[in-house]
């Protein structure tokens, strides 16, 4: 099987996740000797462009569902002595 077809092949059996590395480091395990450069050429030539996950930014959700707790140090923060509050 040609480079061109393994690379199209899988893919699309990783389901559009592999990119030039894994394409290089797959190749190379089938006994191919290929660099990544003429590996990242042919994915070009084919279309192929990786997908590449979202990062989701954590936020706080002002929507709480359940009673908030109270501020039991109502904001006294001066203590007599260490390990008082």
């Amino acid at each position: 099987m040609p480079v061109r077809d393994h690379i199209r092949d899988q893919f699309v059996l990783s389901l559009g996740r592999y990119g030039r590395p894994r394409m290089t480091k797959d190749l190379k395990e089938l006994g191919r000797q290929v660099g990544h450069r003429p590996v990242g050429r042919l994915t070009k030539e084919n279309g192929i462009q990786v997908k590449q996950n979202k990062k989701i930014m954590a936020t706080t959700d002002g929507n709480y569902c359940l009673n908030v707790a109270a501020h039991l140090l109502n904001l006294d923060v001066h203590a007599a002595a260490p390990n008082q509050k």
